[in-house]
């Protein structure tokens, strides 16, 4: 494979591991964000 290819897609293969792990702590971030905002409806 040309060396040139290779160095392209290791660089996309390491921004979609970020992408992944940027998707993945936003969705842990908004389940925070639900579970709170349940709570506060309960208390109302």
């Amino acid at each position: 494979m040309d060396s040139e290819l290779k160095k392209q897609l290791e660089w996309i293969n390491a921004n979609l591991n970020t992408i992944a792990e940027n998707q993945a702590r936003l969705y842990c971030e908004l389940l925070e964000i639900e579970k709170k905002l349940s709570g506060r409806e309960r208390k109302e």
